[in-house]
């Protein structure tokens, strides 16, 4: 009899020991995963920043300085919006692309006060910019 209840006692302790690991390795999958995906994304967002960063260095160089400044300033946009864009900000990503009706009135009213060549840098950077967001 004392044979049987230690029996039952051991098989009692191996199978509740064996289910706790069980538990322990899925809990371990599961942060596992969680911490591969948060590296994933900051990997994502660094390399879309410095991806904007480079597009600000490339910016071309222009007679007008309000040319210069607009082709600065949507470049920035368009760092934000590669930025917001990864992270999946739905919210701020609908803010960031109504902005862009904007951007286009601005870059209409500027281009028309622009010498030609002024006109078509800043209009071939700016379809740049765009090409790359889509």
């Amino acid at each position: 009899m004392k044979k049987l209840l230690l029996a039952a006692t051991v098989l009692g302790v191996v199978s509740l020991s064996s289910c706790k690991s069980e538990k322990e390795k899925v809990v371990d999958n599961v942060n596992s995963t969680q911490n591969e995906i948060q590296k994933t994304t900051e990997n994502a967002v660094e390399s879309t920043q410095q991806t904007a960063q480079d597009m600000a260095k490339a910016l071309p160089t222009f007679a007008s300085p309000e040319a210069a400044t607009y082709a600065q300033k949507f470049s920035d946009y368009v760092a934000e919006l590669k930025a917001v864009a990864v992270k999946g900000d739905q919210a701020k990503l609908t803010e960031l692309t109504g902005k862009a009706v904007e951007f286009q009135k601005e870059l209409q009213g500027i281009t028309q006060k622009l010498s030609a060549d002024d006109a078509k840098k800043l209009n071939d950077f700016v379809t740049e910019l765009q090409k790359s967001v889509q």
